[in-house]
């Protein structure tokens, strides 16, 4: 039977012939369970790799929406508040400008340098706060309270300030522009600071 290859289900098992096919796994020749066991092993690896790179894909959308959502955010608010200061410091310079300054005369350059650069410093400020209100992510209350807070500090800085300010030295107003400094930009300043810390300890935590 076995030579003519009409054994049916019968089987050689140690010497005997016996019934029952014994299962698929002890039809295969030697051969064959390894390239299974292969197929098995290439399967399992295949499995981890998709994993894995499902993983790494998780990992790198927290780390892009960390980066937009904080980081960047963050450093918005930092070029902020360097332009505020540069604003502040730039009002500071124009003043000695003043006709009964001493050493006004020894300047190489005329205020308008000066006036120019608030302008530009307000610029800054205005534009990079735009970009930390458009990427910043809103979902609390206090943080929506906090982007309203330092907006409306800010916007009393540029418009109760800076902005008379340098309309006051660009005309020669020099006691008027001293006159704004110590009674709005330098209350108004410290007032957005405050605000500032606030967002900045929020981003952090």
């Amino acid at each position: 039977l076995f030579r003519e290859n009409r054994q049916g289900g019968r089987r050689i098992v140690k010497g005997k012939v016996v019934s029952g096919s014994g299962g698929s796994w002890r039809r295969l020749s030697v051969k064959g369970r390894l390239l299974l066991l292969s197929g098995v092993m290439l399967a399992i690896l295949v499995i981890q790799a998709l994993l894995g790179a499902f993983n790494l894909d998780r990992m790198h959308q927290g780390a892009v929406g960390m980066y937009e959502e904080r980081a960047l955010p963050v450093a918005h608010l930092g070029q902020v508040r360097t332009a505020m200061e540069q604003a502040r410091a730039q009002v500071m310079l124009a003043l000695q400008h003043a006709p009964e300054n001493a050493y006004s005369s020894q300047h190489d350059h005329p205020v308008s340098v000066h006036v120019e650069a608030l302008g530009k410093a307000m610029g800054t400020a205005d534009q990079y706060w735009r970009q930390y209100v458009q990427q910043g992510n809103f979902d609390l209350d206090e943080h929506r309270q906090l982007r309203d807070g330092f907006s409306a500090a800010l916007q009393g800085l540029m418009e109760q300030g800076l902005r008379p300010a340098r309309q006051a030295l660009a005309e020669g107003r020099y006691d008027d522009a001293q006159v704004l400094l110590l009674r709005q930009i330098n209350p108004a300043m410290g007032k957005a600071e405050v605000m500032a810390r606030a967002l900045f300890e929020h981003q952090e935590t």
